[in-house]
């Protein structure tokens, strides 16, 4: 399972030639995205003036996750041990990266925000 952070679908809203490339390369994996992450697709789009149902229609072959009861815990743990480890992250990653991890899934991000939690599983296709 692939979950698809909110930098890599801007990317690939975008039409980035590695989103598309990354897709194309593994189009026999399912993709999931967190609500969260819809969330922020939302607000960005809201912000620019754009149409909110354009961008449903453009992301409706992706799964959407939902932030679980088990998924906030894990985010919650997530961001105790960045802070012991004085990293810090946008709370929006920390929730996916909970749910990510709570569902076994691996982040497809286009920044480098996961690289600093341990133990989740990611890959960073843009570099």
């Amino acid at each position: 399972m692939k979950f698809l952070d909110t930098s890599f679908l801007v990317d690939y809203l975008k039409g980035k030639e590695y989103a598309i490339n990354y897709l194309e390369a593994n189009s026999e994996e399912a993709f999931y995205a967190s609500t969260i992450s819809m969330f922020e697709l939302f607000r960005g789009e809201l912000k620019t003036g754009n149409n909110l149902e354009t961008l449903e229609e453009n992301l409706e072959w992706l799964n959407k996750k939902e932030l679980s009861n088990d998924a906030a815990k894990e985010a919650a743990k997530i961001e105790k041990n960045l802070e012991k480890q004085g990293k810090k992250i946008n709370l929006a990653d920390i929730l996916i990266a909970g749910t990510a991890q709570k569902v076994g899934a691996e982040v497809v991000t286009g920044d480098t925000d996961f690289e600093k939690i341990s133990g989740i599983k990611d890959v960073n296709p843009e570099s």
